[in-house]
């Protein structure tokens, strides 16, 4: 699924956004963000995540290797060592300035305000 402008889409299996609504802005979406050691300890600091971070969907990285969420998100190496999974209402995506995929045709949205994740768990080497 996909966030555009005023609606949740549905992505089609080649990445094709489609004009089908697929829940109101106001529900719940499950993300993931990943991030390294350095970057957890400042989370954790900072009690939030900040606004502008870029998040995916978990079926976007399942049952992959830290290397391979790395190639997939477009992040620097080190920075898929840690994670956290967290539930965001729809209204609170934005699609990046990028665009709504990475070029490892991966789905990412950006945090419109600071969220607090939940916990963060090491990713599989």
């Amino acid at each position: 699924m996909l966030l555009t402008g005023g609606g949740l889409f549905a992505l089609a299996p080649e990445g094709a956004v489609t004009a089908e609504i697929a829940a109101q802005e106001t529900e719940a979406l499950t993300v993931v963000h990943y991030t390294s050691a350095e970057g957890l300890q400042a989370i954790i600091e900072s009690g939030t995540l900040r606004a502008g971070t870029y998040v995916t969907l978990p079926t976007e990285v399942e049952g992959l290797t830290a290397s391979e969420i790395e190639t997939s998100l477009e992040i620097q190496p080190g920075r898929a060592a840690f994670s956290t999974t967290f539930e965001v209402p729809q209204s609170q995506l934005v699609i990046p300035e990028n665009g709504p995929l990475t070029s490892g045709s991966a789905v990412q949205f950006q945090l419109i305000e600071p969220v607090t994740p939940g916990p963060f768990t090491p990713t599989p080497e």
